[in-house]
């Protein structure tokens, strides 16, 4: 970079990304237009992968590829990363290797690790397939990066203590943003009607634990009007939804249960919104890698979540979380008692929304990302 001004020259955010609905680039875009406000000139480019068909996905590899070599020389690639959109059927493809494209061209590579790999242990043999070649990787990108942004501490942690590559980037940490582009004091009305909505955030996740929720309900069910609303995607007919229908319909509680789908992030505001208390169900807890979690709390949303190994200590410190060891019998009566105890949801309304403000916002990501940007120029 030494022929290239340091206050000139684009940073051009890139990823590989599923065709329809993505968090990933939705985070990209957000991030684009905040690092713009701040001054830095910045493009776009975004390029699908359906994942699922060999030849198909190998172009879309072979097309980012192509498009690395003509990125002009005095830019910064941001790029977005996460390993099933460069992959068909979960085994990587080429598209690993756009970092050590670009270094080698002598183009700084800020890499956001959306997430690093599948976790070994889920899925059976198919499972330990996706986490294997998915690790590997994680050499290349690490290679071909100047400087990595992860989202938690946990990650910041793993990589650090790596051996491999031997010139390994530095390492930040910078929380999910709401991509709802949330802004101004928290929604304190929750349902118009007054009616308790209990909001389920990361419902298809592998690690959701709905049989657990489902033997916590017997605490709640002779609440009046209650309504269990399931954020988000992928709806009730994909397989995350389908298990959750199967459960609801064993459980007799089919009638209570039902789903927002994929909709419009302004639409999405509103539902989460209108929801009381949400609560997280993943056997690793709360994790500031979730942008539906920093959505509920940029809206103010109490949150209670089951613990787990990548609980997100400063936030439950803070009060902006509220966590219960992976037992029904105690988060059901976590989540009656704020259902019945409007006090104690306003407190944690304000602690939630405060927490995102101060730690998470997307002026804190851009202030950050900005600041990882400008280490990579120099």
């Amino acid at each position: 970079m030494s022929n290239c001004s340091q206050t000139h020259g684009a940073v051009i955010v890139v990823g590989l990304v599923p065709s329809g609905p993505s968090g990933v680039k939705d985070y990209g875009h957000a991030l684009a237009r905040e690092l713009g406000r701040r001054g830095l000139n910045v493009g776009e480019l975004w390029f699908q992968n359906d994942g699922v068909k060999l030849d198909s996905s190998i172009r879309s590899s072979v097309r980012l590829l192509a498009r690395a070599f003509s990125i002009p020389r005095c830019s910064v690639v941001l790029w977005q990363y996460s390993p099933f959109a460069y992959a068909v059927r979960g085994v990587p493809l080429p598209g690993i290797f756009l970092g050590i494209v670009l270094r080698a061209r002598h183009i700084p590579v800020v890499t956001v690790l959306h997430e690093l790999a599948y976790p070994w242990g889920r899925r059976g043999l198919a499972g330990r397939l996706f986490s294997l070649t998915q690790h590997a990787a994680l050499l290349p990108v690490l290679a071909g990066s100047s400087a990595v942004v992860v989202t938690t501490d946990q990650r910041a942690r793993m990589l650090r203590k790596w051996r491999w590559p031997p010139a390994r980037p530095p390492v930040h940490v910078v929380p999910v943003f709401s991509t709802m582009m949330i802004g101004g004091a928290p929604n304190q009305s929750e349902a118009e009607d007054n009616s308790p909505r209990l909001g389920i955030i990361g419902y298809a996740s592998d690690g959701v634990q709905a049989e657990l929720f489902f033997d916590a309900m017997r605490h709640l069910k002779s609440l009046a009007g209650l309504r269990v609303i399931l954020l988000g995607g992928p709806g009730p007919l994909a397989e995350g939804g389908k298990r959750w229908v199967q459960l609801a319909r064993t459980a007799g509680m089919e009638d209570l249960i039902e789903f927002t789908g994929v909709i419009p992030l302004a639409a999405l505001s509103v539902q989460v919104s209108s929801c009381a208390v949400i609560t997280l169900l993943d056997e690793e807890g709360p994790s500031s890698r979730r942008t539906m979690l920093a959505a509920a709390l940029a809206l103010g949303r109490p949150t209670v979540s089951t613990d787990g190994r990548n609980r997100w200590v400063d936030a439950i410190e803070k009060g902006a979380i509220a966590v219960v060891p992976p037992d029904a019998d105690l988060l059901g009566k976590a989540l009656r008692r704020l259902f019945e105890d409007p006090d104690e949801r306003s407190a944690m309304s304000a602690r939630a929304y405060e927490y995102y403000a101060r730690e998470m916002s997307i002026e804190k990501a851009g202030e950050s990302i900005a600041a990882v940007i400008a280490t990579v120029r120099k």
